[in-house]
């Protein structure tokens, strides 16, 4: 055969660690979920009604889909919003409260517009991007570790007390967005070693400072 004079194969097994590996990050990732399993009973919080509110068309300003964490854009929406109750009387005529962060607006614009979840729905979805968060990490650690090291780090990882707002706090899932994406964009990651200071999310820094750590060990 082909492969008898030489050639490689035209795909490759997992091998044995590999597959061992992936079966301690799904036991890893099912520990923590059960540890926040408490989280699926919060219900909304906070900036959640917010949300809520821009979405069912009762926040005294108008807001796409794709703007959800805008909260106060301009100058020109502080009146409204001091009428509205959102932002108190004595707010400074200058105040911004706007963040970028579109993929988390169209995905809870989805959570209660498209498939009409319930808090308890949109927990789960959080809960599901807790997941994705920690088989990124793995990802990026065991390409800077050992297997065994990578499976250490994406444990401390996990059972991090920092991961319980963004799952416990339907608005605070961007958080598990940002940082997902850490582990598995290479460059991306890259980028971060040396400016971690682009980010202010709490989770985000975490992943930041474990991978600048194990970026340092390898």
């Amino acid at each position: 055969t082909l492969r008898g004079i030489g050639n490689p194969p035209l795909s490759q097994p997992m091998s044995s660690a590999a597959q061992r590996s992936v079966v301690i990050v799904a036991l890893i990732a099912a520990v923590a979920l059960w540890l926040h399993f408490p989280s699926l009973d919060a219900g909304l919080a906070a900036d959640d009604f917010l949300n809520r509110a821009m979405l069912e068309g009762r926040y005294p300003v108008p807001r796409s889909p794709l703007d959800l964490y805008a909260f106060l854009h301009r100058q020109s929406e502080l009146a409204p919003l001091m009428d509205g109750g959102v932002v108190p009387w004595w707010s400074h005529p200058d105040l911004k409260l706007s963040l970028l962060r579109p993929l988390s607006s169209a995905l809870l614009w989805v959570d209660q517009r498209g498939l009409d979840l319930s808090p308890r729905g949109q927990h789960i979805h959080s809960m599901l991007w807790a997941v994705a968060l920690i088989g990124s990490y793995f990802l990026l650690a065991r390409r800077l570790l050992a297997d065994g090291a990578a499976l250490i780090a994406t444990a401390i990882l996990a059972f991090d007390s920092s991961l319980v707002a963004p799952i416990a706090w339907i608005c605070n899932r961007t958080a598990l967005i940002s940082a997902t994406s850490i582990g598995v964009n290479r460059n991306l990651s890259r980028m971060l070693f040396q400016r971690t200071y682009f980010f202010v999310e709490p989770q985000c820094t975490l992943v930041v400072r474990h991978a600048c750590a194990l970026h340092r060990v390898g």
